[in-house]
């Protein structure tokens, strides 16, 4: 992300609970196995979780490049910048109803 101009050393990941999921109108995933796990482990936020591609009207996953080169997380990051771009109304929308 350093090379999109962005920095994360601030960021951590954590633990999903069901008091972090109330915290946002809309959540997205990267694959559909995250998706379908945390709509049956917390129904009520089903209805605010979606795959980020869905953000752009396709149903596809986003292979997770952890623990592989440099390249491949640059190749996610363009995957993942090009379904947000695409996918902007649609997310203001989603983020606006809930």
């Amino acid at each position: 992300m350093r090379l999109r101009g962005l920095d994360l050393s601030e960021h951590r990941s954590q633990p999903v609970t069901e008091a972090l999921l109330a915290e946002f109108n809309l959540i997205l995933c990267m694959q559909f196995d995250h998706r379908s796990t945390l709509r049956r482990n917390y129904p009520q936020a089903a209805e605010r979780v979606f795959l980020l591609s869905e953000m752009s009207g396709k149903e596809q996953e986003i292979w997770d490049p952890v623990g592989y080169p440099l390249g491949l997380y640059q190749a996610a990051a363009h995957e993942m910048l090009d379904y947000l771009v695409n996918g902007f109304e649609k997310i203001l929308q989603l983020t606006n109803h809930y």
